[in-house]
């Protein structure tokens, strides 16, 4: 049986979900099995900002996540701009086998491909690309809107309840990547606050994969 030897002794491999993150640290010599450990962390800027205090205590020196959605975004920001490279792959590469799927395992594994150089990370631009980039993607889809000659709201209150709804999603995908947890709007135009989203938004700029 060949072995494949590590390569990194303490990295992490991260399972991103909408309201929580599980996290797996292995660390150890890389001629030995390392010693795993794992934690569930919320996706609010705080208990991101206490996963990356944890990350640096433990001397972690690369992370390892999927680009899951855009719930990715919020962690990469809080994360990026340290001691710690962020790796973004993507999940149809190393997808688990039926029935053996949960958020510690997919973490685990994440670290343990990870651990070993058996992932390909995705192209993440710097901080500043990606700002301008969204910068230039608004001005452009503004200047479409502004030229094509549509209506503010059309007629009929059924139209106008869908449109009114249409431009709060709208607004809230825009929030998504700077927040941990974001209100949701419901068709009606009810408003319901997700959990913390009271707390201090995370930095605007971000990073898609296109």
């Amino acid at each position: 049986m060949i072995e494949i030897p590590a390569v990194i002794e303490r990295c992490a491999g991260i399972d991103i979900g909408k309201r929580e993150v599980a996290v797996a640290i292995i660390t150890g010599p890389a001629d030995e099995d390392g010693a795993v450990e794992t934690r569930m962390f919320g996706t609010t800027v705080p208990a991101l900002e206490t996963l990356r205090e944890w990350l640096l205590q433990e001397n972690c020196t690369s992370v390892a996540m999927e680009s899951t959605g855009s719930y990715w975004i919020p962690v990469k920001n809080v994360l990026e701009g340290g001691a710690i490279r962020i790796v973004l792959v993507c999940p149809k590469k190393h997808k688990p086998e039926r029935g053996d799927k949960t958020d510690f395992r997919d973490a685990m594994n994440l670290a343990h491909l990870h651990r070993h150089g058996l992932l390909k990370g995705s192209f993440l631009p710097r901080r500043e690309v990606v700002e301008l980039r969204d910068l230039t993607r608004r001005r452009k889809k503004l200047l479409s809107k502004s030229g094509g000659g549509e209506k503010p709201y059309p007629e009929g209150a059924r139209d106008r309840q869908r449109q009114d709804w249409q431009y709060r999603q709208r607004y809230l995908r825009r929030l998504r990547p700077s927040h941990g947890e974001r209100t949701s709007v419901g068709k009606g135009g009810d408003t319901r606050t997700g959990r913390g989203s009271e707390q201090t938004a995370a930095p605007a700029a971000h990073c898609r994969t296109d």
